[in-house]
């Protein structure tokens, strides 16, 4: 079966999309904010333009099934796809389906979803099915040598992973800054910060300090291998993340992002941690929260085994259906 990844110029993808061997298509886009800017004007224009590019593509690869993650990227292709009569799956990662699935829903045959209250807000509708959130193949085969060269720090002490999303978090670097020299007398930290958001705090650090503190911009490959290395987590609550540390069963302390954001990660949080060794905290009430206590509560409670992502399994299988397929 070939594939086509149809998405931004000035996104990640059109660096690691070509780099993994798939052909690679790009369309404009407009953002779809939930505010005044004078942006949303042009913006209509970039979303029609990206409608037009998206019914050009289609004609000429003519696919026979059309996967939209959500998002505004991609948004050209799933109207365009329903438009002319192509089959549309969309998957949403977060508890509440976001502007762009839910205005392409309507063309929709089926629709993906990674939480049980997502399928409950939509009950009735046939085509919602509960697929989870896909989690990236070999995540859990690591290789702990290797996350401690990478990081240049040493096994001994418990290893806390600390994940500010891919932007990076100032109110997170804050918090871990406050308690730093509190956490370090117990623990190591690994922290990927967000492109150009290396903490201001980290060129000051002691040389024992350094010794058990490693700051990173960006983290490709390895991952894997610093999970191999990981004992607990510090992370905001994006979908993806949440995926994976539920696969890999990695106790955490939740940060959800609020400022700028719909509010979906408060509610990713608040569903994950009625299953998972989780405590959610939120940004307003850091100053009163104790970390260190809250990091060796978790430590605490009983390990959860490694769980079984099948959410890539069934989001193919769908797919494959829908294009009357029995095997790729």
């Amino acid at each position: 079966m070939d594939v086509l990844y149809v998405g931004s110029k000035k996104g990640l993808e059109a660096e690691l999309i070509p780099r993994e061997g798939y052909a690679f298509e790009t369309i404009s886009c407009g953002k779809l904010r939930r505010y005044f800017s004078w942006e949303n004007f042009l913006d209509v224009f970039r979303t029609m333009a990206g409608i037009c590019q998206s019914a050009w593509i289609i004609a000429q690869f003519k696919p026979e099934v059309i996967f939209f993650k959500g998002g505004y990227v991609g948004f050209g292709m799933a109207i365009a796809g329903g438009l002319m009569r192509k089959k549309v799956i969309i998957h949403e990662s977060d508890l509440k389906m976001g502007l762009g699935n839910r205005l392409a829903a309507r063309m929709a045959d089926k629709i993906c979803v990674s939480f049980p209250e997502t399928v409950e807000a939509w009950r009735g509708d046939s085509r919602v099915v509960l697929t989870g959130n896909p989690v990236r193949a070999g995540l859990a085969e690591g290789n702990a040598e290797k996350g401690w060269k990478f990081s240049g720090l040493k096994p001994g002490k418990k290893m806390i992973l600390i994940m500010g999303g891919s932007q990076g978090s100032k109110s997170v670097n804050n918090l871990i800054e406050k308690n730093l020299e509190d956490l370090l007398k117990d623990f190591q930290i690994i922290h990927i910060c967000g492109k150009g958001n290396l903490p201001e705090y980290y060129a000051k650090l002691s040389t024992t300090e350094r010794a058990n503190y490693f700051a990173c911009e960006y983290v490709g490959d390895e991952l894997k291998d610093i999970y191999a290395v990981t004992d607990m987590m510090i992370s905001r609550a994006g979908a993806n993340t949440l995926a994976e540390i539920d696969f890999l069963g990695k106790p955490a302390i939740l940060i959800p992002l609020v400022e700028g954001s719909r509010g979906d990660q408060v509610e990713n949080a608040e569903s994950f941690v009625k299953n998972h060794s989780a405590v959610v905290l939120r940004e307003n009430q850091s100053e009163d929260f104790d970390l260190k206590k809250a990091l060796k509560e978790l430590l605490n409670k009983p390990e959860r085994a490694i769980g079984k992502n099948q959410a890539a399994d069934k989001i193919a299988k769908i797919i494959m259906e829908l294009a009357n397929r029995k095997n790729v």
